[in-house]
């Protein structure tokens, strides 16, 4: 039997193509996450979220209705591979009338809510 000088060139390129797969895939959609707390009974004249562990603070000024973003995908690289707490803080006249709890955590793409009341009434 005669063996093909092309299957001699053939196999080690197919083994070096094998070794050269990446196994690390960052499969990211071009989502932009944010989540929201509703506020009924009242209008926030001020907001911000609070990392309770560095203090770091996050503002996103651009409520839609009474529906108030809380974190978004922004803040996705500071947190990245990790949980964290944050409070949500709303004021109405100078005033602080809501510090709201919330858990975040973020991988490679994205932040994922974990838990936090959405839904509050003042």
């Amino acid at each position: 039997m005669k063996t093909s000088p092309f299957l001699y060139a053939l196999m080690p390129s197919l083994l070096l193509l094998i070794s050269c797969v990446n196994t690390h895939q960052n499969n990211c959609t071009e989502i932009f996450k944010t989540t929201y707390i509703s506020i009924e009974n009242a209008d926030l004249d001020d907001f911000y979220t609070l990392r309770t562990s560095t203090k770091d603070t996050f503002r996103c000024n651009y409520p839609e209705g009474n529906n108030y973003p809380v974190l978004n995908d922004q803040y996705q690289k500071k947190l990245v591979n990790n949980k964290d707490s944050f409070n949500f803080v709303g004021i109405i006249n100078d005033s602080i009338v809501l510090v709201e709890p919330f858990v975040f955590s973020a991988d490679d793409c994205h932040i994922h809510y974990i838990s936090g009341n959405q839904n509050r009434s003042l």
